[in-house]
């Protein structure tokens, strides 16, 4: 189970409590979270070790060609140390990678706001 995108409105120990409760009451058996900083998910683990509860094991991160520089500087030093796991998306960088924009990328769609910067 994935908590996609750190929450900065709850308290991160309300957020350990409430995953490890899913996993102790078995609707889950472990928890990892997607598109977090590094600050959160080391604040997350050390809550969870302070409180004794299921900790995050996985993060899932955008990771391809065109977007290797935060796994590769920020994320794989943390998999390391933690030895944490990870799983990603969009290797082929939304299609980007794929050929199907050699035409271009139409104005207004996701990839020219992202790649159009």
């Amino acid at each position: 189970m994935y908590a996609h995108r750190a929450d900065y409105e709850v308290p991160m120990e309300e957020t350990c409590r409430a995953f490890d409760w899913l996993i102790r009451k078995g609707m889950a058996f472990y928890w990892g979270t997607s598109e977090w900083p590094v600050c959160k998910i080391e604040q997350a683990i050390g809550i969870c070790k302070r409180y004794n509860l299921h900790a995050p094991i996985v993060e899932q991160c955008e990771y391809s060609m065109l977007n290797r520089k935060t796994m590769e500087t920020k994320m794989v030093p943390l998999f390391k140390e933690y030895n944490y796991a990870t799983t990603t998306f969009s290797p082929l960088a939304g299609g980007m990678l794929t050929g199907k924009y050699n035409e271009g990328i139409p104005e207004g769609s996701r990839n020219a706001n992202k790649f159009m910067k």
